[in-house]
C-alpha cells in the first residue's frame, strides 16, 4: 500500500509522533515518558515504505499521550493514548493478528 492508498484518498500522509520529554521533577507527564519513542520505532517498522513517520514536539496532550498526529492533504487527525494498532486502523491498514507486519504474508 502506498501513501496515496492510505485511508485518505486526498493524497500522501505523514504520521507525527510526539517525542516531548519533560523533567519528571516538573510534575507533569510527557509523551516520551509514556512510551512515544517505542511507538515511533514500531510505526517506522510497520509503515516502512508506506507512510512517512516523523518526530514531533509537544501537541498539548502529553498528560494523555503518547500523542500522534496524522497529516493528510485533506486535513489532520490527532490521536491521544495511541498505540500502533490504532494508528494503522486510522490509516486504513489492517493490523496483523500474529505480530507480523501488515502485508507480509
Amino acid at each position: 500500500m502506498s501513501r496515496e492508498e492510505a485511508k485518505n484518498p486526498g493524497g500522501p500522509c505523514t504520521v507525527h509522533v510526539c517525542l516531548n520529554h519533560r523533567d519528571p521533577a516538573m510534575g507533569r507527564p510527557s509523551c516520551y515518558e509514556r512510551g512515544s519513542l517505542a511507538l515511533k520505532r514500531e510505526l517506522e517498522k510497520l509503515l516502512a515504505g508506506k507512510v512517512e513517520v516523523r518526530p514531533a514536539t509537544c501537541m498539548g496532550c502529553c498528560d494523555r499521550g503518547p500523542t500522534v498526529r496524522i497529516e493528510t492533504a485533506s486535513g489532520e487527525r490527532l490521536l491521544v493514548r495511541s498505540d500502533a494498532a490504532t494508528v494503522l486502523i486510522e490509516l486504513g491498514i489492517k493490523p496483523a493478528q500474529d505480530g507480523a507486519s501488515p502485508g507480509s504474508t
